[in-house]
């Protein structure tokens, strides 16, 4: 039984994805509405996007719109405004399967993928493969897809940010 509770625990990315911070349940309903606040946040942390009007110009979003995700991002902590220069605060926040926010935060991340497709920017990279296997197959490849995740988080913790990037893996069975 301990075993199986251990497994089932290291089959949970939450256990291995620890979140620097924690939103009030309240801003989790703003943060996870839309792509661009972790959009966003993720930016500040390049030198590039320090201000309002860098990331609506790479964004070509309206500026006003910009700046009412930063005016949250700021109020939340989640970045700061260091001598007059926008920049990332705490570098991790996660939801949990748990949460009545997940669906959407990865509906969001998934649709602004979708959008990335008609770009055809050889920069990006899309791999769908349907695939049929055995159970015990299936059962090996999802740890390692964990590991991937885990490994991935551990890479960009320490790595200067220079560019913005979005990571989503689906698998499945159906």
């Amino acid at each position: 039984k301990k075993i199986n509770l251990e497994q089932k625990k290291a089959n949970q990315i939450a256990k291995r994805m620890k979140a620097d911070t924690e939103l009030p349940e309240t801003s989790k309903s703003v943060f996870y509405s839309s792509w661009l606040y972790s959009g966003v946040r993720n930016m500040t942390a390049c030198p590039s996007y320090k201000d309002v009007d860098q990331i609506a110009a790479h964004l070509k979003l309206p500026r006003h719109a910009i700046q009412k995700v930063i005016e949250f991002l700021v109020q939340n902590n989640l970045c700061a405004i260091k001598d007059g220069i926008l920049d990332v605060g705490p570098q991790q926040t996660h939801v949990g399967s748990e949460s009545p926010f997940v669906l959407k935060h990865h509906q969001n991340w998934r649709i602004q993928g979708i959008t990335k497709m008609i770009e055809q920017n050889e920069k990006n990279l899309f791999f769908t493969s349907p695939m049929s296997m055995s159970r015990e197959t299936a059962e090996e490849i999802r740890p390692l897809i964990l590991d991937l995740i885990e490994s991935v988080r551990k890479k960009i913790r320490p790595s200067p940010s220079e560019v913005v990037r979005c990571l989503g893996i689906d698998w499945f069975e159906y």
